[in-house]
């Protein structure tokens, strides 16, 4: 067998998840032919987020489904399969059989989660605790400010002001957390970097480039003077003449600029002299100053001290450079410390321990394939563009050994699915150039592979509109304006190398507009009013086409926010997705303020909020008094020493549940929804411990939820919006500019798939000219990949219309010199790239119509049906049960009215109750051993894989007393005749039958008349004639203490649990309800309790 591999290039809409899901199954045909077993297990699938990733899996099953009943569908896929002879739909149904049976061990998901698998297996070698797990945005929040707090405590604390004062570059901030955030732990922040060069050989080399060497010389010609030399310059500074005017008078403006570099000079201001306009003119650009040459006499004296500035201020950069590395050593030292006592670790964390301990090498994969318990012969990367330098570092000895090691000339499959117009992750160290990197080296291994540039997603319409911006780019006229750096152009160039036009696979009506705010000529244009305009529209869309999709996409988390608020006031919903803060519910907000209160009982605001809401009844209190102050403080004590109470009494999540009890009456379905998100988070809080009611508030604050309201109008930031696609898109932020200068540091290689060869400090744009090495190779570079980001950025954002695209631009405004402002930016390019746009918004059109520029037919929707929404369903309060925690799903007894998802990861060495939920967890896996009794029992090695399986979905071995917990449950339950008789064939004698058949930790999702489920039955006894179900028995072990006079209550308590599998089991077995029983069977007191 030949696998196929190669790198396709797959533009917007063009059917990646399409062409992806076909060659896994080409893949697993082949196989099966050759081995007579496809292999599922043995195939890595990554793609960006684990949405996609469960789309991928999901394409996977319904084509070979579809492919297996229906030999016409099969033919329709078989050309993407690459097979040859094609796939008979026989072959699609011994494939699909394989894939369900073992499911659980395809590997298909986010890169992120395939280095969390391989950490777990390497915790010991990768100086992980035992407990680790990965961190919430919380968490990871507070990691940082306590490891910030340990080092101001510490005697190095006077170095944190340095960092600071160094990544703000005399950017006075309000708000030194802000920095912190942003320029220090933010996207390129300072320790984003610090981590980029451990990677390398040498890890501190990039931060000395700016070394000058022992005699003095530094960069681009710097040259050290000593002070007699500096004094006798200065001295002769002093006696030079200055160029005279036409009239024979001296250049005033020559003298003050003259006598203001002497003072300089003197005063040892080296970078003052050289940001002076005189120097910059006469020595570092055009050698001009007020309009005419520099003499040559004044040249001579200004060169030496030039050079002598350029290694002053050079040696000032590097002594910072060297400061913040000593400092950033410190507090990744620190963090490390913090991380491995408290065990909490993000996915960006795991990734830079897996690439600096380099566990997975080239020529030596037997250890990791050995721990993961499967080899990966077969590897397909979707979105490969987004691929940071990290990650391609772990990957790249896997698919070394595909193109390289042994059996790869016969069968191993590699496919990557990019698209370099789409990488819009440069800030997290996604480059496109590995692709480059990729078809350069393996170019005579790859098959060719046309471009994928048909869209199956959008109208040609939309597709022109995408075209005649970034098709003719090197035509756009933003590349013309004199303060566009030329690297940004050759960037562009290159982004644009690429690009194809687009061309639609379907004939669907479309319709492009730009929509401009008609503002009175004394109003100066603001984004604000592009966002209230685009607002306006997307509320008279809803009026006019209820339901129909619509996604605003922003350049800003607080935009969306905004968006959203400003369209619940006007009365359409609308859900903020990916990164929705529960505050953005107002009823939320009062309660946070009621918490608020009761950690500070002085907080008299906290306390007037409280006092408008349904929640002031609750602790029996008159209306405030608003003419009387007097006493608030007296009755803000009173409340919040009775909230406390309530809190150390009942917890937090009994507290939220109660408080929700209250406002429910009064909330619109957005707040209801936002209550159960909070009362989750209360149950979650108490898990942990709890703590302070401000700290809860600091949780919540920093928890977000997607999706909170299944509405058609969808607001997110364009980051987030990528994958998905919408029946119209408005875009109201088109001001985001396409070059900025950098807050703090940034990192200089020479090429982008190489780690930082220079940590480049910023520097004001009058100074950095001194040095040409900055200024062209490093700024320079900068520039070319901010617009490479910007033109993907607006690329993704307008290629997720389906029909219709909204562009929101602000009016023109023209500068004294008749150029228009703010045309470095995205706008600037819409106004120069669709034809005729850019001379109507110079006509003020808007002053007539705000719709200045239009293609297509306004009424598109007319004869376009609507897509259903579904309604989501809401939060249910989590019930922990034995066997369950909120981590990592481990398959026991599922319960969807108790609890949400369920894990084990945070059950050991908590306390008491959570290691009695591990031991529940280990009965149930031991009972899932047994099919029948008169079979025997389970034997001492099958335990023991049961034992290995759950130490390995916990990240450590069990425990000896965990594990002989465990066993004396399993052997107590068998020692209970009730147990041994259910689980035996003579349980079942008396119902007709020619065969039993037991399913075992059964997985399914169904969809019923009443909704969906999905779930996991502990055992279902299926009684068949002639192959067919004619009854069955669903058995739900429960290890909750029971007796005969509370059997009733425990009965009901489960009762809306069972009677929701048995609808599930009658779809799947298509039975009758009175052909479907279910019984819970306590293992403890061995009680077989029938549901009637």
């Amino acid at each position: 067998m030949s696998a196929s591999r190669s790198v396709v290039i797959a533009s917007a809409g063009s059917g990646k998840t399409y062409t992806l899901a076909n060659r896994l199954i080409g893949w697993m045909v082949s196989r099966l032919r050759v081995e007579g077993d496809p292999g599922c297990d043995r195939i890595l699938a990554s793609t960006f987020t684990r949405k996609a990733a469960g789309e991928i899996l999901d394409r996977v099953l319904e084509h070979l489904a579809k492919g297996a009943v229906d030999s016409t569908v099969c033919s329709q896929y078989a050309p993407s399969m690459g097979l040859d002879p094609a796939p008979m739909p026989s072959e699609l149904s011994d494939v699909l059989t394989s894939l369900v049976r073992r499911i659980h061990r395809m590997q298909i998901g986010t890169l992120d989660g395939f280095f969390h698998r391989i950490a777990h297996c390497f915790s010991v070698e990768l100086g992980l605790p035992e407990h680790w797990t990965i961190a919430n945005e919380y968490e990871e929040e507070s990691l940082r400010m306590e490891t910030l707090t340990a080092l101001l405590d510490s005697p190095d604390a006077t170095f944190v002001g340095e960092l600071l004062q160094m990544v703000q570059q005399g950017r006075e901030q309000r708000s030194v957390i802000d920095v912190i955030r942003n320029q220090v732990w933010g996207r390129s922040g300072a320790v984003h970097l610090y981590r980029l060069t451990r990677l390398r050989p040498n890890a501190a080399e990039p931060w000395f480039w700016l070394e000058p060497d022992q005699h003095g010389d530094s960069l681009d010609g710097g040259r050290t003077l000593d002070e007699q030399t500096v004094d006798s310059i200065a001295r002769s500074m002093t006696d030079t003449d200055m160029p005279l005017t036409q009239k024979g008078q001296e250049r005033s403006r020559y003298r003050t600029a003259w006598n203001r570099l002497i003072t300089a000079v003197r005063a040892g201001d080296w970078e003052g002299f050289l940001s002076d306009s005189l120097v910059r003119g006469g020595w570092l650009t055009d050698g001009r100053f007020d309009r005419v040459e520099v003499p040559e006499e004044l040249l001579e004296l200004l060169r030496p001290l030039v050079d002598h500035a350029r290694t002053e201020c050079i040696r000032v950069r590097h002594r910072q450079l060297v400061s913040s590395l000593g400092l950033l050593e410190l507090l990744e030292k620190q963090y490390r410390i913090i991380q491995n006592r408290r065990g909490v670790f993000t996915f960006a964390d795991i990734a830079q321990r897996l690439a600096e301990a380099g566990l997975v090498q080239h020529g030596a994969l037997g250890s990791l394939w050995f721990r993961l318990d499967g080899i990966v012969r077969d590897i397909a990367l979707d979105e490969f563009q987004d691929t940071s330098r990290s990650q391609f570092d772990v990957l790249d000895p896997i698919i070394e050994e595909i193109f390289g090691g042994i059996g790869s000339e016969e069968d191993r499959g590699f496919l990557v699915l990019a698209d370099p117009k789409q990488s819009i992750y440069a800030w997290r160290g996604g480059t496109s150039a590995l692709v480059d990197l990729l078809e350069g080296r393996h170019a005579d291994q790859l098959e060719a592979a046309a471009p994928l540039t048909r869209s199956w997603r959008s109208s040609q319409i939309v597709l022109d509109a995408v075209d005649s911006i970034f098709a003719n780019l090197d035509a756009n006229g933003v590349f013309g304006f004199e303060s566009m750096p030329s690297e940004a152009r050759d960037g562009a160039v290159e982004w644009a190398a690429r690009y194809e036009n687009h061309l639609a696979a379907r004939d669907l009506p479309g319709f492009v507009e730009v929509l401009v705010p008609e503002l009175p000529e004394d109003v100066a244009p603001k984004q604000q009013h592009a966002v209230d305009l685009a607002v306006d529209l997307v509320v008279r869309r809803q009026r006019e086409d209820p339901g129909r999709s619509i996604g605003v996409l922003t350049s800003r988390n607080d935009a969306a926010s905004r968006i959203v608020t400003m369209l619940r006031q006007r009365g359409v919903e609308a859900s903020e997705e990916g990164s929705s803060t529960l505050t953005d519910s107002t009823v939320v907000g009062a309660v946070l303020s009621l918490l608020h209160l009761a950690d500070h009982p002085g907080d008299l605001r906290s306390l007037f909020h409280v006092s408008t809401t349904p929640l002031w009844p609750w602790f029996d209190r008159e209306p405030l008094a608003a003419s009387d102050r007097s006493d608030w403080r007296r009755i803000a004590q009173a409340v919040s020493l009775a909230m406390r109470e309530r809190l150390s009494i009942d917890g937090y999540g009994t507290c939220m549940e109660r408080i929700a009890e209250r406002l429910r009456p009064t909330c619109s379905e957005t707040d209801h929804l936002r209550l159960g998100h909070l009362i989750e988070l209360g149950e979650l809080w108490d898990a942990q411990g709890a703590g302070r009611p401000a700290q809860f508030v600091r949780f919540v604050e920093g928890s977000r939820r997607s999706s909170v309201t299944a509405a058609p109008v969808q607001v997110m930031t364009i980051h987030k919006s990528k994958g998905l696609e919408f029946d119209e898109v408005v875009l109201p932020e088109l001001g985001r500019e396409l070059i900025r200068q950098p807050s703090g540091f940034f990192a200089w290689s020479e090429s982008s798939i190489d780690l930082p060869q220079r940590i480049v400090p910023a520097m004001p744009k009058d100074q950095r000219i001194a040095w040409p090495t900055i200024v062209d190779e490093c700024y320079g570079t900068l520039f070319r990949e901010q617009m490479q980001d910007a033109l993907s950025v607006l690329y993704v954002a307008m290629t997720r219309a389906r029909h219709a695209l909204h562009l929101v631009l602000k009016p023109h405004v023209a500068k004294k010199d008749g150029e228009p402002r703010n045309m470095l930016t995205q706008e600037g390019l819409v106004r120069c790239g669709l034809p005729g746009l850019d001379e109507a918004m110079q006509a003020h059109l808007e002053l007539q119509d705000q719709r200045v520029w239009f293609r297509g037919d306004p009424e598109w929707y007319r004869n376009v049906a609507l897509d259903p929404v579904p309604r989501p369903a809401s939060p249910r309060r989590p019930q922990p049960d034995p066997g369950f925690s909120s981590r990592r799903t481990i398959t026991v007894t599922p319960s969807g009215h108790e609890r949400d998802e369920i894990t084990i990861d945070s059950l050991v060495d908590r306390n008491d109750s959570e290691f009695a939920m591990l031991r529940g967890t280990m009965l149930h896996e031991y009972m899932a051993l047994i099919e029948w009794m008169e079979d025997g029992r389970p034997s001492t090695e099958s335990m023991e894989t049961v034992d290995r399986r759950i130490s390995m979905q916990i990240g450590r071995p069990l425990c000896e007393k965990a594990r002989r917990s465990g066993r004396e449950a399993f052997s107590s339950a068998l020692a209970q005749p009730a147990v041994v008789q259910r689980m035996s064939r003579s349980a079942y004698g008396d119902r007709p039958h020619d065969h039993l058949e037991v399913c075992n930790e059964l997985p399914f999702i169904v969809k019923t008349e009443v909704g969906e489920f999905n779930g996991r039955i502990d055992r279902l006894v299926i009684g068949r004639r002639d192959g067919v179900a004619i009854w069955a028995d669903l058995i739900d072990f429960k290890s909750d203490a029971a007796s005969l006079e509370t059997l009733s209550e425990v009965q009901d308590r489960y009762r809306s649990q069972l009677d929701d599998y048995r609808r599930a089991v009658q779809v799947m077995l298509d039975l009758s309800p009175e052909q479907v029983s279910a019984r819970l069977l306590f293992t403890g007191p061995g009680i077989d309790a029938p549901l009637s």
